[in-house]
């Protein structure tokens, strides 16, 4: 597999997009990854750690963040007293719609650059490589870390 430096740049680029979009609403990345994640359940800050391929510190120094804003909750685990439950509130999914509305404007006045005909194709390689990067982080996930049903799990 050929990958060009113009390929790599530009995806640099297309993240420095994203982090302008970001900064717009006042998230970091790791507080929008966080939020998203969230968005599909509540969770404990070793998984999200674990899920998002980032360290303990880094998740109670996003989480010391998000809170205070009101954009998510940690509350003692019903299951586990060892455990701390974390929840996106109504506030973090406001925050998370915002910042999807604000990265998807930047990539259509990035995309208004290129020819029409060409849209489509970009945009599906961006959803078959969120994919892939999803699928990559899996497979660098411990085996204890690992979704059920994915890989050796």
């Amino acid at each position: 597999m050929e990958i060009s430096i113009h390929a790599a740049r530009a995806a640099a680029q297309l993240g420095r997009t994203v982090n302008l979009a970001l900064g717009d609403v006042a998230l970091t990345p790791a507080g929008y990854r966080m939020l998203a994640y969230l968005a599909t359940g509540e969770t404990a800050a070793k998984v999200l750690a674990a899920k998002l391929a980032i360290s303990r510190p880094t998740v109670t120094a996003t989480l010391d963040w998000l809170e205070p804003h009101g954009y998510v909750t940690r509350s003692p685990s019903v299951a586990d007293r060892r455990r701390v439950d974390i929840a996106i509130t109504p506030a973090g999914h406001a925050v998370l719609a915002e910042a999807d509305r604000r990265i998807i404007e930047r990539l259509r006045d990035v995309l208004g650059e290129v020819d029409a005909s060409e849209v489509g194709s970009i945009v599906r390689g961006l959803e078959v490589l969120g994919d892939a990067l999803n699928e990559y982080r899996v497979r660098n996930l411990p085996p204890e870390s690992r979704p059920h049903g994915t890989l050796d799990s």
